[in-house]
């Protein structure tokens, strides 16, 4: 008594993103279509998505335009191509816009994810059965009232990790109406996170990645659809990528290759693994490099000796730890690949108002080992 069940298909192949045991039976929720518009068309949200775009002199917080970040003036930045553009709305579709205390907000969402740190949150108490919700948790109690007021009739997408844009903002605002926003402080967009990591709601980075490779190259849910153990993916809460080698409908690309929409799948044996999908991809230029080593230092050119240097520009939703770190949930971060000498770099943008830091990662992109680029067929 108490519990509903949140499943109602059962959990293709589990993707970890938190360093947790792995279970077969994490729990999923109703299939759902991923628009992959996912444009903004309000005023407010136009006014947001403006600054998102390349070029734009008020990035978002985390937004990381790789211009900004090198200290490259924006204006000589190539104009973002449609399938870029498509991947900014989509990022913005995400992120609200919040009406709060008066302000139009933005707000990253923060991560979520089945069986992960914050189940007990999203009212998956360990008393009970796998993928059965405890209602008489008080926050679950809040949440599926919050999701009524929302017009949201699958509150499993968002406490799963696998909601879509329409779902998570709707949900956010509905609590945030309800006067659940913690107070201060810190930023509205830290607050809006631990909000959502105080509901169990969010967005794991498959679901994220799979969304905007989607919405990039203009697929639809049905032309991409594979069946995994019985289950029919993408389905909220599964990884899509885990048997991307076998994959009909996706093909492995080169490094060198890489365009917009395409993801990079990365591993680590045992434990966390990643899903990141391409914004940008572009040779660094002697004046990239240049403002870099101005930055950073010698570490720049060390790196670089060799060369071609590559650029990465990757959008995804990553882990926030045991406590809900403000740095999880979705960004923009850049990765570098020398491809003479087979080495990664990042400039870690992670902390807002901190300047990025040139990081080398000798295992793989984000320090994890590099298995696949793969695309759309």
């Amino acid at each position: 008594m108490g519990n509903v069940n949140a499943t109602e298909a059962s959990r293709g192949t589990t993707y970890r993103t938190e360093d947790r045991d792995p279970s077969p039976h994490a729990a999923q929720a109703r299939p759902r279509d991923i628009d992959p518009s996912a444009i903004v068309t309000s005023a407010a949200g136009d006014q947001w998505l403006a600054a998102f775009a390349r070029g734009s002199s008020t990035p978002a917080a985390g937004a990381g335009t790789l211009g900004a970040t090198v200290g490259v003036d924006a204006t000589s930045l190539p104009r973002a191509t449609p399938a870029q553009q498509r991947l900014d709305a989509y990022r913005a579709a995400f992120s609200g816009p919040y009406r709060i205390e008066g302000q139009t907000v933005s707000a990253a969402p923060q991560f979520r994810m089945a069986d992960g740190f914050n189940d007990e949150n999203a009212g998956f108490s360990r008393k009970n059965q796998m993928g059965q919700i405890d209602l008489q948790n008080p926050q679950v109690k809040e949440l599926l009232a919050a999701c009524r007021r929302a017009g949201v009739p699958y509150p499993g997408h968002c406490l799963v990790g696998g909601p879509s844009p329409r779902e998570l903002t709707s949900v956010t605002q509905a609590l945030i109406d309800a006067g659940k926003l913690p107070p201060g402080p810190g930023s509205m967009e830290t607050r809006v996170k631990a909000m959502q990591w105080s509901y169990g709601i969010g967005v794991d980075c498959t679901d994220y990645v799979v969304g905007a490779a989607m919405t990039a190259s203009q697929r639809t849910r049905s032309s991409i659809e594979i069946t995994d153990r019985g289950a029919t993916l993408p389905m909220p809460g599964s990884d899509y990528f885990a048997t991307a080698d076998q994959n009909p409908h996706l093909g492995k690309v080169g490094l060198s290759s890489a365009r917009p929409g395409d993801v990079f799948c990365i591993d680590s044996p045992g434990s966390v693994g990643h899903r990141a999908v391409v914004y940008s991809h572009s040779t660094a230029s002697a004046e990239t490099l240049a403002a870099l080593q101005h930055q950073h230092g010698s570490i720049v050119s060390r790196f670089a000796e060799g060369g071609p240097v590559h650029v990465y520009e990757v959008d995804a939703s990553w882990g926030a730890g045991e406590n809900g770190a403000s740095t999880g949930g979705v960004r923009r971060d850049t990765w570098l690949y020398n491809e003479s000498t087979k080495e990664w770099a990042q400039l870690d943008q992670r902390k807002p108002g901190v300047p990025a830091r040139f990081e080398r990662t000798p295992t793989g992109p984000a320090d994890e080992i590099f298995h696949g680029l793969y695309r759309f067929r």
